[in-house]
């Protein structure tokens, strides 16, 4: 059935051969729907058309004179706080920052690793890095880590000796905003810092500190810094492969999942399937270096941004990572929702949406006939991510909001 880069537990297995029985017995089956030729070229030829436009008019003026200066000044300075386990998920992600800021916005920077240091002596190495006095100080760091009263966390109290200096600034990273608990950490950390950067505008706009709310893609993916590699374009070993990363932990994507693979033969694609697996953190550098090389290379990446305790669509680390490494994807979308990603890009210019799995697999026999549409695709949002989303610009554009933000 599914081809996965990861070994699946029981629960998982069972999980597919139950759904693999109701999806044969399913009125709406999109396999038992035959697809008559004529509707086939229709589609191709509207995708078609709609992938060819001219993508221009969408981009932008390549960074302000005023960003510029504040990149080259001197008398600032970024520390990415990391209380994470060595080599998770969301340390990778800190580590990721603190390079690609020292490699992009041309301010000096200190990344401290302080997972295995006790709470009270945390806040003594972090002032020790506090050592000019000529220097406006940003701390950058994972909110989520910041609840509760246990020595793994981190809490407004560790900063409060801090807080009240001008010259630090706190600025807290909320990786997901869409689950009700969220709210809570927002509410616990706004009063003290002075932004918190997130990738859900409909949910900040809920929070009275959106004042204080930045949405900023702050996940980079320069593959050369995180893995040390360089990416090799144009695999042949990909050519069919239509890949998906991330957990399996709903039903709706096991339907998705299942119904296309079961049709992968007649569509001549390869589904592959890499599951997340967070307890095992050994050698994920190599895995990382795979799997981006897997985005790049495959002739589409599948994203679902439903979640089960949101009531909108959300930016997601996968759709920003696979545009960013110029990959094609496909992104899930709810005709009676508005998809935030329309703030980053265009639909049918810079990625696919689908709305149901038989949109989906119109879109997957599509591209396995006409694999010029992913290529144009990828070559729109190379171009589009570079003009806008370049590492030097992201950087300028949140230097320039914090400084507007010390004024307020």
């Amino acid at each position: 059935m599914l081809n996965s880069g990861h070994r699946r537990n029981m629960s998982d297995v069972l999980a597919f051969f139950l759904l693999f029985y109701l999806d044969l017995t399913h009125k709406k089956n999109p396999f038992k729907t035959h697809f008559r030729k004529k509707e086939l070229v229709n589609f191709v030829d509207n995708l078609v058309g709609k992938v060819l436009q001219d993508d221009s008019c969408q981009e932008k003026p390549s960074g302000s004179t005023r960003n510029q200066q504040f990149s080259q000044q001197n008398d600032r300075h970024l520390i990415f706080l990391d209380c994470h386990i060595e080599d998770s998920l969301t340390s990778n992600i800190i580590k990721n920052l603190f390079e690609s800021a020292k490699k992009y916005s041309a301010i000096s920077t200190t990344y401290l690793n302080l997972s295995s240091v006790s709470v009270s002596e945390r806040i003594q190495i972090l002032k020790s890095t506090f050592n000019d006095l000529n220097k406006q100080y940003y701390v950058f760091f994972e909110i989520h880590v910041g609840m509760g009263d246990s020595e793994k966390t981190l809490n407004p109290r560790m900063f409060s000796e801090l807080i009240n200096s001008d010259d630090i600034k706190l600025v807290p990273i909320v990786f997901d905003l869409y689950r009700p608990f969220d709210k809570s950490f927002v509410d616990l950390w706004s009063p003290n810092s002075t932004a918190i950067l997130h990738l859900d505008p409909v949910s900040a706009r809920k929070f009275q500190a959106n004042v204080k709310m930045i949405f900023w893609p702050f996940v980079f993916t320069t593959q050369e810094i995180s893995t040390g590699k360089k990416l090799e374009n144009h695999q042949n070993s990909l050519r069919n492969v239509i890949l998906f990363q991330g957990s399996i932990n709903s039903q709706s994507r096991l339907r998705y999942l299942l119904l296309l693979s079961n049709l992968s033969k007649r569509l001549k694609i390869e589904i592959r399937i890499i599951q997340s697996n967070m307890h095992s953190l050994r050698d994920i550098s190599e895995r990382q270096a795979r799997y981006y090389q897997e985005l790049t290379n495959a002739l589409a990446v599948i994203n679902f941004n439903e979640k089960q305790n949101s009531s909108h669509s959300v930016i997601t680390f996968r759709s920003i990572e696979t545009m960013s490494l110029g990959g094609c994807l496909l992104e899930q979308q709810n005709s009676q929702l508005n998809s935030q990603l329309t703030n980053l890009a265009v639909p049918f210019q810079h990625y696919l949406p689908f709305e149901t799995p038989r949109d989906l697999v119109l879109l997957c026999w599509a591209l396995s006939r006409n694999p010029e549409i992913a290529e144009r695709i990828k070559t729109n949002t190379r171009k589009h991510w570079k003009n806008n989303y370049s590492e030097v610009q992201l950087w300028d554009q949140l230097i320039d909001s914090l400084e507007s933000l010390n004024f307020i």
